[in-house]
């Protein structure tokens, strides 16, 4: 998951972003400090971005072919499920 809290602030159409992950193999948690990345949106929504430090450091490059869009979710199910990684990871 990602979350975006600057769209645009400063006029460019470049933003950073916050990720959180769960490794499908182990199950493992990835969130907080050192989980961002950066995206370019263009005329019809992400062009590129980057994923920095997604896997053991390695950074990882995406473009509008990696996106899938999940339009059937609404803003509290997302708000939800972002909060969801820190709930589990400290059992409350």
């Amino acid at each position: 998951m990602i979350r975006v809290d600057d769209f645009f602030l400063d006029g460019s159409r470049v933003c950073n972003f916050n990720w959180r992950a769960r490794d499908m193999g182990s199950g493992q948690l990835r969130f907080g400090r050192g989980c961002e990345g950066v995206m370019e949106l263009g005329i019809h929504g992400v062009d590129k971005g980057t994923f920095y430090r997604l896997f053991d450091g390695i950074d990882v490059d995406f473009g509008t072919s990696n996106i899938a869009r999940d339009t059937q979710m609404n803003w509290p199910e997302w708000m939800d499920k972002w909060e969801d990684y820190v709930k589990e990871a400290y059992n409350r």
